[in-house]
């Protein structure tokens, strides 16, 4: 983008499964994951990020019906996280070739993607090598803004049913925040709602679902009438950040 602004298009819990006529509450996720990647326009964007469960059963199958999403819309290489659904054996041999948990430096951005899968549990961490991680990428470009990205979100929604599952060292994470002052944001999935916050100058995004939405504020999961959804973000130069979510209106639940 001009002056420059960076533009990225973030996308979360796809849930495709091995059978393309697989439902999630309803809603048929290869076709909701194909309208919300048309949608997006990929080559607009200078990059794309899939914050995790871009599958539901965890089956090679899934991933590569992701794969072929991808180029089908000219997304060739999203910058992949897994969630908490996904089995990341086959997501990263399926993937292959596809940036995962690794960063990005554009403009004066540096954009950290960020590992919190913890197999076989819903919830998630970032575990001591993550951290050694994302501290040593923070400590050799002190200069540049970041964000954070990644599947499980470290502030309560309040929905009661998904905080639960959420960062298990939460904590640990926010109190590690406070050290490095150049971290303007954090940018989740996993929560299948629109959330925003800002807590000790630190900007906290979750993001919707490309399938089924669950109605905010809820002690149990309600669905909402809302169609598949991503977020776009523009990070600014000067560290500020733009960002707006987008629903699919023509999609029939």
């Amino acid at each position: 983008m001009a002056n420059g602004d960076v533009r990225i298009i973030q996308v979360s819990d796809l849930h495709l499964a091995e059978d393309l006529s697989f439902e999630l509450k309803g809603v048929n996720t290869y076709q909701s994951a194909s309208q919300a990647m048309r949608a997006i326009n990929a080559p607009t964007a200078d990059a794309v990020v899939v914050t995790g469960d871009i599958s539901e059963d965890g089956s090679p199958a899934s991933y590569q019906h992701f794969k072929a999403l991808c180029h089908q819309y000219n997304a060739h290489e999203p910058h992949c996280l897994p969630g908490n659904h996904d089995n990341l054996e086959n997501m990263t041999s399926q993937l292959k070739g596809m940036p995962y948990c690794e960063s990005l430096r554009l403009s004066n951005w540096l954009f950290i993607f960020v590992n919190t899968h913890r197999q076989g549990f819903d919830d998630g961490a970032i575990g001591t090598d993550e951290y050694r991680r994302v501290t040593s990428l923070l400590t050799r470009y002190p200069e540049q803004h970041v964000a954070l990205f990644m599947h499980h979100h470290a502030l309560p929604t309040g929905s009661a049913w998904i905080d639960q599952y959420q960062i298990r060292d939460r904590d640990t994470f926010l109190a590690w925040l406070r050290d490095y002052p150049t971290i303007r944001a954090v940018i989740t999935g996993h929560i299948h709602q629109t959330f925003s916050a800002i807590q000790e100058g630190v900007a906290f995004y979750g993001s919707p679902s490309t399938c089924v939405q669950f109605v905010q504020n809820r002690e149990k999961a309600e669905v909402a009438e809302l169609g598949p959804g991503y977020r776009e973000l523009v990070f600014r130069a000067d560290g500020e950040i733009d960002t707006q979510v987008i629903h699919l209106s023509s999609f029939v639940l």
